[in-house]
């Protein structure tokens, strides 16, 4: 591995098996194994236990998106094996601050998720005043219509966050991940179909590979 531009692959599913299934496809390729909101909400602690096990080389992310007590409930989960257990921007700033200091008691970075906030460059300036190290620019998948791309507020975040500090997560395609790595952020999350009967293991690897391909391309234009 080592790339500058990392991939997150985003763990979407309801159950392990779908996790493991959908880890099967993709093996070692992403930097970042996203451990997402309902596989976590769903499978709790176990989720990180078993992707912590399967995966000793690469970052796990919690996607929890934590409003309050983010400070008590990571604990257990950094224990567990996270290297990143994210919580909501727009939370009080001292949930963010105590989150900050937990993350880094544990030698891990903090990352908040911008997802819904609206005064985007106020509140990444004091996020990373408070500690954070990641910023999220996270646009809900169901508030999106299909490869639709907020590409102002990207451009709006990274009027005051360095790309080495940013993070997007979009609902992002094959048709738009170029798009995306253009603006060279230090991690993008990208997902291989859903688990279900329409797509084949076979066709997931093949989406999996692709997106591969495109980051180590971008990562050569570097």
């Amino acid at each position: 591995m080592g790339r500058r531009l990392k991939w997150q692959f985003g763990l979407d599913v309801l159950n392990m098996e779908q996790a493991h299934a959908c880890l099967d496809a993709v093996g070692e390729m992403p930097e970042i194994i996203e451990i997402g909101t309902p596989l976590i909400f769903f499978e709790g602690l176990r989720a990180i236990r078993e992707v912590r096990e399967r995966c000793p080389n690469q970052e796990i992310l919690v996607d929890c998106k934590m409003i309050d007590a983010a400070s008590l409930m990571s604990v257990p989960m950094y224990e567990a094996g996270a290297d990143i257990v994210t919580v909501e921007g727009g939370s009080h700033d001292y949930v963010i601050s105590e989150q900050a200091r937990v993350a880094h008691e544990y030698g891990k970075p903090c990352e908040a998720d911008l997802m819904n906030v609206k005064n985007l460059e106020q509140r990444a300036e004091e996020l990373m005043d408070l500690g954070v190290d990641i910023i999220g620019m996270h646009a809900a998948s169901q508030a999106l219509r299909p490869n639709e791309l907020h590409v102002n507020d990207i451009k709006r975040i990274l009027s005051v966050v360095p790309a080495e500090k940013l993070c997007i997560a979009h609902s992002i395609t094959l048709d738009t991940l170029d798009t995306i790595l253009d603006f060279k952020p230090a991690i993008t999350v990208c997902q291989i179909p859903v688990i279900n009967q329409t797509v084949t293991q076979e066709e997931r690897i093949e989406v999996a590979l692709k997106i591969n391909e495109i980051f180590n391309k971008h990562e050569a234009m570097l």
